[in-house]
């Protein structure tokens, strides 16, 4: 009987880690990356909307991302990817913690592509290669249409976001970025 309760007291808990034990357990360390801050735009044949987001301009940047962020700044609604050379790749949600929406723009700040993101959460007896593994497969429904100069993740927070991704494909989103 002692052996069922330690059974069932174990399970319990391992079920309800807390969110030091996740991020140890996904290698979510402290080290923290910092990200200039910046006003953008989103805009329609209706309506403009107003962002304020993280911009992520070099190599480091663009590989964390918002990786092992629980919780964005109250007045942060986003990030934003800026690339030099046009991409193709689909963003992916890997120790990523919040659910995102992303928007990928080209050349011209036009939207090409949009999608809803759900975070890729590591099962617990799953090893790290066959997560990372899974999450890139996963990856493959937010892959964008054409290629692309920017990407822009946006929280569920968001206050505006039903209303951009509920727009039609065919409804361009013009990207207007304020430096």
């Amino acid at each position: 009987m002692k052996i069922i309760i330690i059974i069932i007291i174990s399970l319990l808990y391992s079920c309800n880690f807390n969110n030091d034990l996740i991020d140890y357990y996904n290698d979510c360390n402290d080290t923290e990356i910092e990200f200039k801050t910046s006003s953008i735009f989103l805009e329609n044949n209706l309506y403009r909307f107003p962002m304020k987001v993280f911009v992520a301009e070099n190599q480091k940047q663009y590989e964390r991302g918002l990786m092992c962020v629980r919780n964005l700044p109250e007045d942060i609604d986003g990030m934003i990817f800026n690339y030099e050379l046009e991409q193709n790749n689909a963003f992916w949600m890997y120790k990523t913690y919040i659910p995102l929406s992303i928007i990928y723009f080209d050349k011209n700040g036009t939207s090409i592509s949009k999608s809803n993101m759900v975070p890729c959460k590591r099962d617990i007896l799953e090893s790290k290669k066959s997560h990372k593994e899974r999450c890139f497969l996963e990856s493959e429904n937010y892959s964008p249409k054409n290629y692309y100069l920017n990407a822009l993740e946006i929280s569920n927070e968001y206050l505006y976001r039903n209303e951009i991704m509920s727009s039609k494909d065919s409804e361009d989103i013009q990207l207007i970025i304020n430096y």
